[in-house]
């Protein structure tokens, strides 16, 4: 972990608020959303320095009881070499496997396939292809993908997902750019929609995503031995 700096040195005074004298936690999510005009996700008291954590679009800043003061950044805690805001993130970035609707996406297995990944990819993101690369050198997995196209990739989306065999046109073109053939198959494609609304729900900005399944997340793609350090070990491995 990079070296950590002092709280002092972390935390950003952002603004001034008018005070709300109530310390109590359902009183400060009522002055944030009087001042800020969004209603706070999360209000919890932290165990230092009288602050108190806001949880606002999956974003954390911090304020003091009577919410006149707000606080932008990361707490760091220098005794414990331990960054306790991106600590949070993390866990509130975590998205539970079991929620996945995995019959809408294009199953692969590299190998035995005894490891699993979903991820959120673009047939025209180049990024993903560097990701799949990735994916093969590391093997043993099975790779749930779930195809989020944009309106210039919507059509080479739907001919990969309505080929006759899905998983490999999708190897054939993330890996090797190799495009099948003709017009689409007839197939319902509407799982590609579901996809796009299941991403737009999850916080899905750009391709790809990956998730893991102990349900921490990746934006971006991974090299093979970043990505291989952050698989769930199975049988022994």
């Amino acid at each position: 972990m990079k070296r950590l700096v002092p709280l002092a040195l972390s935390l950003t005074a952002l603004c001034s608020a008018p005070s709300f004298a109530a310390p109590e936690s359902e009183a400060i999510a009522l002055a944030v959303e009087k001042t800020f005009q969004s209603k706070p996700e999360s209000v919890k008291k932290m165990p230092m320095l009288g602050l108190w954590e806001v949880i606002v679009n999956k974003k954390i800043f911090y304020v003091d009881a009577s919410v006149r003061y707000v606080f932008a950044g990361h707490i760091l805690d220098t005794k414990k070499n331990r960054d306790i805001t991106q600590e949070r993130l993390t866990e509130l970035s975590k998205i539970s496997w079991k929620s996945l609707p995995l019959d809408d996406a294009t199953k692969v297995v590299y190998g035995k396939g005894q490891r699993r990944l979903a991820v959120f990819t673009d047939t025209r993101c180049a990024y993903c292809r560097l990701l799949e690369q990735s994916i093969r050198q590391v093997g043993n997995v099975t790779v749930y993908n779930f195809l989020h196209p944009t309106p210039l990739s919507r059509s080479l989306s739907r001919k990969i997902f309505c080929a006759q065999n899905p998983a490999k046109a999708y190897q054939d073109y993330m890996l090797d750019g190799k495009e099948p053939e003709g017009e689409a198959n007839k197939c319902d494609a509407s799982a590609l929609d579901r996809n796009v609304s299941l991403g737009r729900r999850l916080g899905v900005a750009g391709t790809p995503v990956i998730i893991f399944e102990d349900g921490t997340t990746q934006a971006g793609s991974l090299a093979p031995n970043d990505l291989q350090a952050r698989l769930t070990p199975k049988h022994g491995e």
